[in-house]
């Protein structure tokens, strides 16, 4: 930890010599607290004022990887105004901005050399502008991006835990509950690939070990993610709920 501490100490220097906090966080960016058990990944500094919450995210070596502002609304509430992320390059890989004002909503992604691959202007839900572009920056067609689906679709999924998913009689008997966050890759095959839990401090072991074992066993492929019509790997994270109540 002592490493770890003195990468804090520079950046805290560097970039937020007034920062409230520091958060770790695990390979998927959800906060951890026994350092030792899970070593951390990432960690997040917030500087917090009466009008503006500011997050940033560095992985151990100082590289940040994603910064947000979020500010308050009428009733108090935070509301994300911007975000970006970043290549393990330096180059932007992602931004989004919100204008409470109008309601408009602007997202940018980029190509690793840094050229903007696509840009589109929301107001809510309904898309006012779009445009895409190929790594040299001349416009293109809309590419065919879509994200993986199991086996039946999302009915399917629910309805292989449905009946797969055991509750461990002791977690039953000691009255265990929770939500477990599964991730997983789906590889360009359909495969399902390095399967872990997010927020492994937030549930009792007997459900962790369960929630695990129920996906691993899935037996059929998923339909592969696709980017610019091309199958892809792609991170899932989807949540399992034990419940006593049924609900």
């Amino acid at each position: 930890m002592k490493q770890i501490s003195a990468t804090i100490y520079f950046v805290l220097i560097s970039f937020f010599s007034f920062a409230q906090s520091v958060t770790f966080l695990n390979q998927y960016q959800h906060q951890i607290w026994d350092t030792q058990k899970y070593p951390p990944t990432y960690f997040r500094i917030d500087k917090v004022d009466s009008a503006n919450l500011i997050q940033k995210v560095f992985t151990l070596d100082s590289l940040l990887v994603q910064e947000s502002v979020s500010r308050k609304n009428d009733v108090g509430n935070w509301i994300l105004a911007s975000e970006s992320k970043f290549f393990e390059n330096g180059e932007k890989e992602y931004e989004y901005t919100f204008e409470q004002t109008n309601g408009e909503k602007k997202t940018l992604y980029y190509h690793e050399n840094g050229v903007l691959y696509s840009s589109i202007l929301k107001n809510g839900e309904t898309i006012i502008s779009e445009s895409y572009f190929d790594e040299e920056g001349t416009p293109r067609e809309k590419p065919v991006d879509e994200d993986p689906s199991p086996h039946g679709g999302l009915e399917g999924w629910f309805g292989y835990l449905s009946d797969n998913l055991k509750y461990p009689r002791e977690a039953r008997r000691n009255g265990f509950e929770g939500v477990l966050i599964i991730a997983f890759v789906v590889n360009e095959e359909g495969k399902l690939e390095e399967l872990n839990a997010v927020n492994p401090e937030e549930i009792h072991p007997l459900l962790l070990e369960e929630g695990l074992r129920v996906v691993q066993d899935y037996p059929f492929l998923w339909t592969p993610g696709k980017r610019d019509g091309k199958n892809v790997r792609v991170l899932m994270k989807l949540p399992l709920k034990f419940s006593l109540s049924g609900r």
